[in-house]
């Protein structure tokens, strides 16, 4: 705490020659100077919890930037991760204030200090940042006492020193010998001026590069599109291992062939979404019946049915790349498949989407029951070619199923339906009755009969203040109303510039209050669903939904002030245009 000692001293003698009383023996003024207690009572007021910092927003930048390094911890109080991290933590606290020399670990509230958990880019709980002299840096290393003691040691040891720059700085000057010299190359061209391309912001990005994926996507854009097996075993071996996934093999009997190239092209584009092969090997292509030429689909075996085929063969001598994506996108999925995590975009983008969720495991103990109640999705998926259907284990899926408000419902099977436009729909199930049940939810849905599942906070009791309170439940009654222009303002309550918002949006709806067919709106947009013509992609979105266009919304795109709003709606609203000409009248 020496630090902190140091400068309440110099911030104490400001004060104190700014407010001198005495003189000395000549007549002149003279300062007196503080004692022990007053420098005390100058220090920012850091409360410690077994050994941790506590710091807040208005503590947070007298602690940190004087540091030489510091570990802080952003944290929500009901996060169960933030919890099991927390014994840990302390006791690393403890031993740590003890090393030469001492590191400090902080926490923060990032619930309640929201400012704070914007300006360093905290999107997850726990969140660790190693600050050295204010910057931050990602913390890298383990999450329980000793891992942390020896991370936070390591960091803190004089002669450390950041590892080498993983990214190349390109300019006019080298950025084609650097290019061009390369087999492949990723390049971000941004812009220093712009806030999405600075600060914490693009630090995160390369120090996060594993976690955003960008080593796996650059190693798999390298080379041909399509990896050659020139052995009948190994490629039984690698379509048998694709147990979950479509295998897509090239049969061909040289590289001359005409198919050949075409294949590779088309691949190209879509190596995020296939794995390619390819073989001229003569026993392969017999062992597969396949002739030169042929490309050719397998359908895992535990997603096979009697309903369709087991592989699909391209078997035309010539294709162009357009003809043979359209190939793959019509059979990338079985009639029924299992949609996961990792594929649901690639595979399950298209909707109507219907889900059943249960405990699906493939493993020897448990792939009877799970292709038990596969093959009673299937005997209703076979009658309705129209819709997507898929499998999905309901461990992967909780937050999923706590949109459908089934994650409490104690039954075995659970079906959800995502609608075409954006609607979602599920059904709870009576284990013994779930075939019928489940065909009936299906006819259902197509006959248009389903009610959709809408997340939604209360209904307000009370709703008469300036700014209109909406939820999903009140989404349309408000909002979509015909005969109203509606200003609707998408906010989360944890966003700073929300926050600063609202008094300005407050005042706005006080301005406009009396005029009865325009409402100002807002709408936790976290908490409650909102039509896909009215999404959020960051916070607030503001949006005016005028009294005849309810299904083209604008987006504000003025100044964030009262004059912003102001101007922005007497040009947009053609209920104020009304007003004024009846006030004229």
């Amino acid at each position: 705490m020496k630090a902190l000692k140091i400068s309440a001293v110099i911030f104490g003698c400001i004060l104190l020659f700014a407010n001198v009383n005495t003189t000395d023996e000549e007549g002149g003024e003279t300062a007196e100077i503080p004692d022990e207690e007053e420098l005390e009572s100058l220090e920012p007021d850091v409360q410690e919890e077994n050994d941790v910092l506590v710091l807040t927003q208005k503590n947070f930048d007298d602690v940190v930037p004087d540091k030489d390094i510091i570990l802080v911890e952003f944290y929500a109080p009901w996060c169960g991760h933030c919890k099991q991290l927390a014994p840990h933590y302390e006791k690393a606290a403890k031993r740590l204030k003890e090393n030469d020399p001492p590191v400090l670990l902080a926490k923060v509230d990032a619930t309640e200090e929201s400012e704070l958990g914007t300006r360093y880019d905290v999107s997850g709980y726990p969140t660790l940042k190693v600050f050295r002299k204010g910057e931050a840096f990602n913390y890298e290393g383990p999450r329980e006492e000793e891992g942390i003691v020896k991370y936070m040691k390591e960091q803190a040891d004089p002669n450390w020193k950041p590892p080498p720059e993983a990214v190349i700085t390109l300019t006019e000057a080298n950025f084609d010998e650097i290019v061009n010299e390369a087999e492949l190359i990723l390049v971000e061209f941004y812009a220093p001026w712009f806030v999405g391309c600075t600060g914490s912001t693009i630090q995160s990005k390369y120090e996060k590069v594993c976690k955003f994926g960008i080593i796996s996507y650059m190693q798999k854009q390298a080379g041909d599109s399509s990896i050659m097996i020139d052995d009948k075993k190994a490629l039984k071996l690698l379509i048998s291992n694709k147990e979950s996934d479509i295998s897509v093999v090239g049969f061909f009997e040289s590289k001359d062939d005409e198919l050949y190239q075409t294949y590779l092209d088309t691949g190209n584009s879509l190596r995020d979404d296939f794995d390619f092969m390819h073989t001229f090997d003569k026993e392969s292509r017999d062992y597969y019946k396949a002739k030169p030429g042929n490309i050719v689909m397998f359908v895992p075996e535990r997603f096979q049915s009697k309903y369709e085929e087991k592989r699909y063969v391209w078997d035309k001598s010539t294709a162009t790349t357009e003809e043979l994506k359209e190939f793959y996108k019509e059979h990338q999925t079985p009639l029924v498949g299992e949609r996961t995590t990792d594929n649901q975009e690639k595979r399950y983008s298209k909707k109507p989407l219907v889900v059943v969720y249960y405990t699906v495991d493939f493993s020897f103990d448990h792939r009877v029951a799970t292709q038990i109640w596969r093959d009673k999705i299937v005997e209703v998926a076979k009658d309705f070619p129209s819709l997507t259907f898929a499998i999905a284990n309901e461990e992967d899926f909780e937050k999923e199923l706590q949109e459908l408000e089934l994650a409490d419902s104690g039954a075995e099977m659970n079906a959800g339906i995502f609608a075409e436009d954006g609607t979602k729909y599920k059904m709870k199930a009576d284990d013994d009755e779930f075939d019928e049940e489940f065909r009936e939810f299906v006819e259902n849905f197509v006959a248009g009969k389903l009610k959709p599942v809408i997340k939604s906070q209360p209904v307000p009791k009370k709703n008469d203040g300036p700014v209109t309170i909406v939820v999903g439940k009140t989404f349309n009654k408000i909002v979509l109303d015909k005969k109203k222009d509606v200003l609707i303002e998408l906010y989360a309550p944890w966003c700073g510039h929300c926050k600063n918002l609202e008094p300005i949006y407050k005042k706005l709806g006080k301005k406009y209050k009396k005029e009865k067919n325009l409402v100002i709106a807002k709408m936790d947009a976290t908490a409650n669903d909102v039509p896909p013509n009215y999404s959020a992609s960051g916070f607030p979105t503001i949006y005016f939904a005028p009294a005849n266009s309810k299904d083209s919304p604008l987006k504000f795109d003025n100044t964030r002030d009262l004059a912003g709003f102001t101007s922005f709606l007497e040009e947009k609203s053609t209920v104020l245009k009304k007003s004024r000409v009846k006030e004229e009248l």
